[in-house]
């Protein structure tokens, strides 16, 4: 969350952008949840970021609905980049 509050800055929606996060330590995996689209976005320009030396992987799940989402979007502006 503290990543994200930088990233978006003064103008961001107030509360945790992180709403759920499963972690599998013995695959080294997680899951993360966050409370819109625009926002999934956002943490995706994170990837290969460093964390404790190490570069995070960070994408969409593997039954991602591109589809599902343009219907979700439908009407709404572009999300920032």
């Amino acid at each position: 969350n503290n990543v994200m509050e930088v990233g978006q800055g003064p103008s961001r929606m107030p509360g945790d952008s992180v709403l759920q996060v499963y972690l599998n330590i013995d695959r080294r995996f997680a899951f993360i949840e966050l409370r819109n689209p625009e926002e999934a976005i956002q943490a995706m320009d994170l990837d290969q970021i460093k964390f404790k030396g190490h570069p995070l992987k960070i994408g969409r799940p593997a039954n991602f609905d591109q589809v599902a989402l343009d219907k979700l979007r439908a009407g709404k502006p572009p999300p920032p980049q």
